[in-house]
Order: structure tokens, then C-alpha cells, then sequence
């Protein structure tokens, strides 16, 4: 039997990983500890008899390891009880792109649950939310078997991790262009600004890299970073071929979400897809309408 150690903590991260979910926790001392819980992603699809077995002769064409068993679930317009497949989708990383291939050979009305992201679907099916508080039991080979969570997403009182925080911003720069330094950027935390400016892109990141290791933020507040910021340093990054260590977990990638445009009093905003990172939170302070109103709690209200 493997031992096992639990854990007093807050559901920080998680994300999807090749076996799974990868979660972050923060303890009441602060400290973060990665694990990985086994999970597989399902959704669903209403098919006909021969529907089913021409999704059954596709299933050797797909990205990774698909299987398919029958289900009864209700269907919420009109309550009615109907035969499914449920398409179980064995690594998480592939469950878009095997939804984007089963699309194109079945309408879109058989379809259910199959535009919800993994994440989301992993707390719906166990209960769990942002911060919930609680025991989590991880086996010494570092995944995550259970949890025993009193805290209530609705709870009107909570407690909450001590999380560090670090802002970071493009300098701001009144030089003329003919004479300014390329690359300059402002780097707060604990109560300090750092500028940091060089004409060579590689040093700037070298120092932010310095700046991210002895702060360690938990969160990383921005102006304009999803659109902007993250983006061009992360570019610069791949481009110059050397580390960046925004994500936490190195070994994860980045998640960039669709840019939208929507219809308020009166006019159209403009919202730009979310730069997302691995065990640590961004917060574009230009881009999150909730950081403006409402600042980091009313963040977490609404998460919760």
C-alpha cells in the first residue's frame, strides 16, 4: 500500500497534462506544491445506430487513445432521458483536437459538454473550485488520490492563501524614439520597482528571470499584457532561443484564449484573449473589467 501524505491547502492551478491534470496547492505557510491527478475528459454525443459505427471505425484515426461506452443522461430543454455515447478521451491534451475532428464528420447538434475545457470539466464532476480549502491526500510519487474539502463555493466567508504578488509593465518613457532604449521594462514586489533597460532583448530577460526567481510571485499583474507584453517577451524568448521563466511549471506551455469583441451601452468593446500561464496567475489590469471594478477579490469571488 503506498503511503500516503495530506496536505492542508488551497486549489490554486491546474491545467491539462499528458496523464492528466497537473494541480498546484498553497498551504497556510505559502508554500506550492505541484501534483498530478489521473483524470480523463469525456463528452458526449446523441448519435443513430449507424452514426455509432461509423464513429467506432474512426476511432484508430484519432490523435490518441478514444474509447466509448453508453450512458442515459438527461437533456436540459426538455428534461428527456436519452441514449449517448459517452467519448472518453484518454490524454487531456488532445481533447480539442479530437473533438475538432469528429466535427467535421457529425453535425453539430449530436455534440454536448465537447466546448468545455478540461479543467472546468474536472471541477464540475468532482465538486471542486478556485481555492477551494482543504485536506488533499498525494501519494510519495506525487499524485493526487483524494481530497476532503469542507469549504463552500458559495461560503460568504472564506479564507484565502498568502500569495505573493509581482507587477509587471512596460517602462513608462518620455525620450524621443530616436534615442530610446528598446527594450525597458518596470518590475514591482515587495513594496520595490526595479527598471530594468538594455538594447540587448536577451539581458532584459536575463534580469526579469533573476527578478521571477527570488520573487516567485504566485500572481503576475500586468498592463497590457495579454495582447502586448507577454506576448513580445515571450517571442523574443523563443526567437533568442533562451529560457523565460513566467510559467512556474517549465516543463508546460502557454495558453492564449480567443480575443472577442461585445455589445455595451451603446458600443463595442473590444476584450483580447487571455495570456494564460502554468502555476502562477495573470491578471492583465487593461484587459479583466473584474480587476478594474472590483481589484484582486472581487477576482476571486467570481472564480470561487
Amino acid at each position: 500500500m503506498k503511503k500516503l501524505n495530506s496536505i492542508t491547502a488551497w486549489l490554486f492551478d491546474l491545467y491539462p497534462s499528458p496523464h492528466g491534470l497537473t494541480v498546484w496547492l498553497v498551504d497556510e505557510e505559502g508554500r506550492r506544491r505541484s501534483c498530478i491527478y489521473h483524470y480523463t475528459p469525456a463528452f458526449y454525443m446523441h448519435l443513430s445506430k449507424p452514426e455509432e459505427r461509423r464513429l467506432e471505425a474512426m476511432l484508430s484515426s484519432l490523435p490518441c487513445k478514444v474509447t466509448l461506452d453508453h450512458h442515459v443522461q438527461k437533456e436540459i430543454y426538455h428534461n428527456d432521458e436519452w441514449d449517448v455515447v459517452r467519448v472518453s478521451v484518454h490524454d487531456p491534451m488532445q481533447l480539442k483536437a479530437v473533438v475538432r475532428r469528429l466535427e467535421r464528420q457529425f453535425p453539430h447538434y449530436v455534440f454536448f459538454n465537447s466546448d468545455i475545457l478540461v479543467p472546468q470539466l474536472f471541477l464540475y464532476s468532482t465538486g471542486l473550485f478556485p481555492l477551494a480549502f482543504g485536506e488533499y491526500h498525494i501519494e510519495e510519487n506525487g499524485v493526487l488520490v483524494g481530497w476532503d474539502v469542507d469549504d463552500k463555493f458559495d461560503a460568504e466567508e472564506y479564507t484565502l492563501p498568502p500569495l505573493t504578488t509581482m507587477k509587471l509593465a512596460n517602462k513608462p518613457d518620455f525620450v524621443s524614439p530616436k534615442h530610446r532604449k528598446v527594450y525597458q521594462l518596470e518590475v514591482s514586489y515587495d513594496g520595490q520597482t526595479y527598471s530594468l533597460e538594455d538594447r540587448d532583448p536577451v539581458d532584459v530577460i536575463n534580469a526579469l528571470n533573476r527578478h521571477l526567481q527570488r520573487c516567485d510571485p504566485d500572481i503576475i499583474l500586468t498592463e497590457y499584457g495579454d495582447a502586448i507584453l507577454l506576448p513580445m517577451l515571450t517571442n523574443i524568448a523563443a526567437q533568442k532561443n533562451i529560457p523565460l521563466l513566467l510559467n512556474r511549471d517549465p516543463s508546460a506551455g502557454y495558453i492564449i484564449t480567443k480575443e472577442s469583441s461585445y455589445f455595451q451601452y451603446g458600443k463595442i468593446v473590444h476584450k483580447d484573449g487571455a495570456f494564460e500561464l502554468a502555476g502562477r496567475w495573470h491578471l492583465d489590469i487593461e484587459n479583466s473589467f473584474m480587476m478594474g471594478e472590483a481589484s484582486l477579490d472581487g477576482v476571486v469571488e467570481i472564480a470561487r
